[in-house]
């Protein structure tokens, strides 16, 4: 790198490494696409000055190489239209950020879809190579993992869907349309329509796709891989729909609200399952009491299908006391349990 680099030279060559896709990326970016990205992010910048840059990046990349294993490589002669990528992601990390990763890599597995997951396996599999070439790694053992909570399911399946995924976060990200191929729950055929994708919401055992199609304006979320088929479209979400959409707002529907308020409601806890509910408590205002070898718990907290499915999984180690209605509700449900069980 020769001496007396600016400071705003500087600054642009690393904004350029970071607009460089990796190996993993099947056609690279083009040198016009990276002008684009620098002067989105306000650079004032003209073609020639970027292949100065372009150069002074591959021969300082083939300097390095051979200690770094790190290449940038180009394909095209002519120097507007060749096309860039790294073959291995530029990442330097020590021995505690190779283990964060590591972890992250535990925590999103069940949540990002697998062809989103693929463009981050660079990174985990240099965050590997980090691990076990550090010194205080005797044993070839990570140092963290993550344990999901309840029962984990297998990912969904997306073999062959890799485009559709890609064209639909593409969209999504820069505010298009897209035509899609849908098969819902239990349907024989697919359908097809215009969306408008307006966020995405990971959950353990796969994610969601929140959209409008068709002629409503009132968002629904869809299983990803249950994405057929996905095609580009250059047309602008309206602004009607995507200027009033708050993911704040609408991912609370994930939890199915079955009323408008907040209840309060008081449990009858056994002790051991009282004392973790008193490290991760169920609202601001929870209180417990101990009562003749229980637990007494009160709180306030939303009223969903979610707090449903809680309290049921606790079986015979919680009781409802109140609100009344909740009680009954959860009785009943009980008893149609209890009556599939009793032949």
């Amino acid at each position: 790198m020769p001496q007396g680099l600016g400071e705003e030279r500087l600054k642009r060559l690393l904004t350029i490494l970071a607009i460089l896709p990796s190996e993993r990326h099947k056609n690279g970016i083009s040198t016009s696409e990276i002008l684009s990205c620098l002067t989105e992010a306000g650079y004032e910048v003209n073609m020639r000055t970027l292949q100065r840059d372009m150069k002074l990046l591959e021969e300082a990349f083939l300097e390095a190489d051979q200690n770094l294993h790190v290449a940038l490589t180009y394909k095209g002669q002519d120097p507007e239209n060749r096309s860039w990528k790294l073959l291995k992601p530029l990442i330097g990390m020590n021995y505690e950020q190779a283990n964060a990763l590591l972890l992250a890599e535990q925590i999103l597995e069940p949540i990002l879809p697998t062809p989103v997951l693929d463009r981050l396996l660079p990174y985990f599999k240099e965050a590997r190579e980090r691990f076990f070439k550090t010194a205080k790694v005797m044993a070839k053992e990570r140092k963290v993992d993550f344990v999901p909570w309840g029962f984990n399911l297998l990912h969904p399946d997306f073999r062959g869907k890799q485009k559709a995924v890609d064209v639909i976060f593409e969209a999504l990200f820069n505010e298009k349309r897209f035509k899609g191929t849908y098969r819902s729950r239990g349907a024989e055929k697919s359908w097809e329509a215009v969306f408008n994708p307006l966020a995405y919401v990971g959950r353990e055992g796969g994610g969601y796709l929140v959209a409008t199609w068709g002629n409503s304006d009132q968002p629904r979320h869809l299983h990803l891989h249950r994405f057929e088929k996905a095609e580009p479209l250059e047309e602008p979400i309206p602004e009607g729909i995507v200027g009033t959409f708050r993911l704040s707002e609408y991912i609370k529907t994930f939890a199915y609200p079955l009323g408008d308020k907040p209840i309060r409601i008081k449990l009858k806890l056994n002790p051991d399952i009282a004392q973790p509910l008193k490290e991760r408590r169920l609202s601001e205002d929870q209180e417990i009491k101990d009562e003749e070898g229980f637990a007494i718990l009160t709180a306030t907290v939303d009223d969903t299908e979610a707090l449903r499915w809680w309290i049921l999984g606790y079986g015979a180690n919680l009781e409802v006391l109140e609100p009344l209605e909740l009680r009954q509700e959860i009785a009943k449900r009980l008893k149609e349990t209890a009556s599939r069980y009793a032949s």
